[in-house]
């Protein structure tokens, strides 16, 4: 079941500019910050700045829900039906996405979009020049989120106002600017994906130099999120609302994050675990086949508990079949026992980590025994040989556990977690 979302990890303290509290307390921790990693240097002005604008795309989008004064009240029961892993009771109504999205993505969107911009030498490597590519296909942009289970053209990207934007682009590109394009599938991707990636274009576009990045992001998952994508994505590409009475300096500098030529968004309500190798191929593929970023974040653990450890492999087995060389794999969770799944009627426990190096990484890099010493099963000790044709995974970075720190003085209309997390990226390459 693919991208069921969870509650964060508790957290281990909070942070918190908020102007209201809700009646609903931040439930205190038992996280403990021994053999961690913080992820915090100093702010600069102008981090501190995108890292605000971030939170009034937020705050602005959501604003009706977290006014509502039964807010609290709605957060309660969806922590509740998170806390029973009653999933699909959580996420039946997009009232509760809601919810969700206005309580928890902030955080996350601000902590990927770390994650994201502390990867770009990474991230620069599967970026190609538009020019080069194919047909010209690659300027369409502001694709309509795709909702529900619709038919299998749903997958290939729809655009609108394509024509306009390649004019703009070509424009651009015959005046000399380099136009590169990065393709991103988010797996379990929804609200705090999307702001996240625009924040990474936005950031790079800042420091490029005589150059234009533009993202094409797919995002898929089984929850119906598309209404909320499809909301994120007009807030990020047009100019957030100000009050008459700034200052015309105030209102010269009040633009969108990202232009909309530069974001294009995708939206699928599908479970990525019982995708066929046809629809998968579809959502990674490029005219070039180029590489791509994939991510799962905070999103393998929830496969591999909810779908089994066996259906989960064989997705992963089979991204590895078909991924161009050189595409990256970013995966972010929950650090520690947070991410550990229990098989077998001896409940034996496997970490996250160990479970994944296991299925990607060849024989010499994988540890041939399961944490702790426990050989297992014979099977599990078993060899697992890719196909032919699969690329072989690199770990190119790695942390078992670091923490994001939101800063204080961001303002937000109610309060925001510090979070933990791992995270690891792999680099798929052929022999």
């Amino acid at each position: 079941m693919t991208g069921k979302k969870s509650a964060p990890a508790k957290p281990k303290s909070t942070n918190s500019s908020s102007s209201r509290t809700p009646s609903s307390r931040n439930p205190k921790s038992n996280l403990r910050q021994n053999a961690t990693k913080t992820s915090e240097n100093p702010v600069s002005g102008e981090e501190l700045r995108g890292q605000q604008a971030i939170l009034d795309i937020f705050s602005n989008t959501f604003r009706e829900v977290l006014e509502k004064e039964d807010f609290s009240l709605q957060l309660q029961k969806l922590k509740t039906a998170l806390f029973n892993r009653d999933f699909e009771g959580a996420f039946a109504h997009e009232a509760a996405l809601d919810v969700y999205a206005a309580r928890w993505s902030p955080t996350r969107a601000l902590c990927y979009g770390k994650v994201l911009r502390g990867l770009n030498s990474h991230l620069e490597s599967l970026m190609s020049d538009v020019a080069a590519r194919q047909g010209g296909d690659e300027y369409k942009t502001g694709h309509a989120p795709t909702r529900g289970n619709q038919d299998e053209s749903t997958i290939e990207n729809e655009t609108r106002n394509a024509e306009s934007e390649a004019s703009v682009a070509q424009q651009k590109n015959n005046e000399g600017e380099k136009i590169q394009y990065l393709k991103v599938l988010a797996i379990g991707g929804a609200a705090a994906e999307i702001v996240a990636f625009a924040d990474y274009i936005s950031s790079a576009n800042a420091n490029a130099n005589a150059k234009s990045i533009r993202g094409e992001i797919t995002l898929l998952d089984i929850g119906p999120w598309g209404t909320i994508v499809e909301r994120l994505q007009a807030a990020l590409t047009t100019t957030p609302p100000i009050s008459r009475y700034v200052s015309a300096a105030a209102k010269e500098v009040n633009k969108a994050l990202v232009p909309a030529s530069s974001l294009s968004s995708t939206f699928l309500q599908k479970d990525i675990l019982f995708l066929s190798q046809g629809d998968l191929t579809k959502l990674i593929s490029n005219p070039d086949h180029s590489p791509v970023l994939i991510s799962l974040l905070f999103t393998l653990n929830e496969l591999y508990t909810t779908g089994g450890i066996k259906r989960t492999t064989s997705f992963l087995r089979l991204l590895s079949a078909i991924v161009p060389p050189g595409t990256l794999l970013l995966v972010v969770d929950s650090p520690g026992s947070y991410s550990e799944t229990t098989v077998g009627k001896e409940a034996k426990r496997y970490p996250m980590q160990w479970l994944l190096d296991h299925t990607l990484l060849p024989p010499p890099s994988r540890p041939r025994q399961k944490p702790g010493g426990d050989q297992g099963r014979e099977e599990d000790r078993r060899e697992q040989k890719p196909n032919n044709d699969s690329v072989k995974w690199e770990s190119i970075e790695s942390h078992d556990s670091i923490w994001f720190r939101v800063v204080e003085g961001l303002r937000y209309p109610i309060p925001l977690e510090n979070m933990r997390y791992q995270m690891h990226l792999y680099r798929a390459s052929v022999d």
